[in-house]
C-alpha cells in the first residue's frame, strides 16, 4: 500500500529530519498513492529543512498537476527556471506544459529568449531547433543544429543525435555531407561517425563508400551485429560475391550461431559456380532458424536456386511451382527464381 509506505516514510522524517531520501521516498509513495495533499506537505517540510534544488521544483509541478491546479504548476516552473536558468528538465517539462495546452508561442519565446541569452546552450538550442521543425520552420532550425555542431562543450553523443537527425530530414545535400564529413574527421576512432557516414552514402545512393564506412564501423566495433547485416546485403546488392563470401566468413566466426550469414555465404558460392558448398551453407543455416518464417523463405528460395544450378530437374518442379505461388515469397524473392531459371536455362 502506496498510503501505508509514505506514512513510514513521514515518521522516519521526523525521527531525521536531514536525510533527503526519506523525503524522496515519502513523496515518490504518495505520488504513487495519487496522494498529491500529503506529497505536497512533504515537498514543503524538505525545502523548509534541505532547501530546494531544480527537482524540487519539477516534483512540486507534478504534485499542482496531479491536482489539476495548471496555473500553479506553470508557476512553480517559471520560478525553478528563474532560479535555476536553463535547466533541461525545467525546461522540458514548461515546453511541454506548453504544448499541450497549445500555447506553442509561449514554449518558442521562452526558447528564443534562453537560446539570446545562452547562447553556447546546445541542449536548449537543439530543444528550440526541434520545436521550429515540427512548426515548419524547417530552415531556421537547421540553421540551429548547425550553430549546435560547433559547440564545444556539447557532447558527441548529442552531436551525433543531430546529424542523424537533419541527415533524415534532409537527405543528400551539401551541408548534410559536410557536416557529417567533418564530424567524422574529427572523431576517426568513434563508431558512431562512421555509421553516420555510412547511412548519408546510402541516402547519396553511393552504396561502395557506405559499405567503406560501415566496414570501418566494424573495425571499431566488431559485435555490432546490425551493421554485419547491413554490410551483407549491400554486398549482395552489389554483386559483389568474393567479398560477400569473405565478409560472411568474418562474421560468422564471430557469430556462428546465426542463420543469416549462413544464407548470405550460400548465395555467395552459387553465384561463385560453387553449388555444393553453396547447400552445406544453406543447410546449416537452415539448422539454426528458429521462428523466422520470413528468413525462412530466403532459405526455401536459396535451395530453388541450388537446384537450378545443379540442372536438377526433378527438385526444381517439385519445389518452384508451391514457392512461385506461395502468398508470404516476395515479389523480389519470385524475381531472383525467374532471372536465375532465364540465366540458366540452356543448361537446364
Amino acid at each position: 500500500n502506496f498510503n501505508e509506505a509514505g506514512a513510514r516514510y513521514v515518521r522516519m522524517i521526523e525521527r531525521f529530519p536531514g536525510e533527503q531520501t526519506y523525503y524522496s521516498s515519502g513523496f515518490v509513495n504518495f505520488l504513487q498513492a495519487k496522494n498529491y495533499s500529503a506529497a505536497n506537505k512533504i515537498l514543503d517540510r524538505e525545502k523548509s529543512k534541505l532547501g530546494c534544488n531544480a527537482d524540487w521544483f519539477l516534483k512540486k509541478f507534478n504534485v499542482f498537476i496531479g491536482m489539476g491546479k495548471k496555473e500553479q504548476a506553470e508557476v512553480v516552473l517559471t520560478n525553478g527556471l528563474a532560479q535555476f536558468p536553463g535547466q533541461i528538465q525545467l525546461l522540458r517539462a514548461l515546453i511541454n506544459f506548453y504544448t499541450e495546452a497549445l500555447q506553442q508561442e509561449k514554449a518558442d519565446r521562452l526558447l528564443k529568449q534562453i537560446c539570446a541569452s545562452d547562447p553556447n546552450n546546445g541542449e536548449v538550442k537543439s530543444q528550440y531547433a526541434q520545436l521550429l521543425y515540427a512548426n515548419g520552420n524547417k530552415i531556421e532550425a537547421d540553421s540551429l543544429w548547425v550553430e549546435c555542431l560547433s559547440l564545444r562543450d556539447f557532447s558527441l553523443e548529442k552531436k551525433a543525435e543531430i546529424l542523424l537527425r537533419r541527415n533524415k530530414a534532409f537527405g543528400c545535400t551539401t551541408s548534410t555531407i559536410n557536416t557529417t564529413s567533418r564530424f567524422m574527421k574529427e572523431n576517426p576512432s568513434l563508431f558512431i561517425a562512421h555509421t553516420l557516414s555510412g547511412d548519408l552514402e546510402v541516402l547519396c545512393k553511393n552504396n561502395i563508400s557506405a559499405i567503406e564506412h560501415y566496414s570501418n564501423a566494424l573495425k571499431i566495433n566488431p559485435q555490432a551485429y546490425p551493421v554485419w547485416i547491413t554490410v551483407l546485403e549491400m554486398y549482395h546488392q552489389e554483386e559483389n560475391w568474393d567479398s560477400l563470401n569473405l565478409c560472411s566468413q568474418r562474421c560468422l566466426a564471430l557469430f556462428p550461431s546465426q542463420p543469416f550469414p549462413y544464407l548470405m555465404q550460400s548465395r555467395a558460392l552459387l553465384n561463385m559456380d560453387l553449388p555444393d558448398e553453396a547447400k552445406v551453407a544453406c543447410d546449416m543455416g537452415k539448422d539454426l532458424l528458429f521462428d523466422n518464417p520470413f528468413l525462412g523463405n530466403k532459405f526455401t528460395v536459396t535451395d530453388v536456386l541450388i537446384n537450378v544450378s545443379k540442372k536438377d530437374a526433378k527438385n526444381i518442379e517439385i519445389v518452384l511451382q508451391p514457392i512461385l505461388k506461395a502468398p508470404e515469397i516476395s515479389l523480389n524473392d519470385r524475381l531472383d527464381i525467374l532471372n536465375y531459371l532465364v540465366n540458366n536455362a540452356k543448361a537446364i
